[in-house]
């Protein structure tokens, strides 16, 4: 009971310092004057923080479609992850209309039903 409380105590640990490095990060820069490989990194980080974030809180719930299929959850959090991460690549470069918006929902919304249709092991 103890490690698996130290185990989810270093989950949860590894996750906030992600997120608070990344506020840390926005509010003291400006991102008109960083160059485009800094950030690539930065929506790197946004989507690694939003894939674990879904992952660890579907993998918490034990939801029945879930069990035993790693490989399903693992998806589920990919594409959790995606979706807003291009939302916000495309509002970075003033590029988001309401028709990428829909269009991003859409694909994130089939892509869920393909997965959850589909045996994945």
């Amino acid at each position: 009971m103890i490690n698996l409380l130290k185990h989810l105590f270093k989950k949860v640990y590894f996750l906030l310092s992600l997120i608070v490095g990344l506020l840390i990060f926005a509010m003291f820069t400006d991102p008109g004057k960083l160059p485009i490989a800094v950030i690539l990194v930065v929506l790197s980080w946004f989507y690694l923080i939003f894939s674990l974030s879904t992952y660890h809180i579907l993998k918490a719930l034990k939801l029945k479609a879930f069990e035993g299929s790693g490989r399903r959850l693992s998806f589920y959090s990919f594409m959790a992850g995606l979706v807003p991460t291009l939302i916000l690549m495309l509002i970075s470069v003033n590029q988001l209309t309401i028709k990428d918006l829909l269009l991003l929902s859409v694909l994130g919304v089939v892509t869920l039903v393909y997965i959850s249709r589909f045996r994945i092991h």
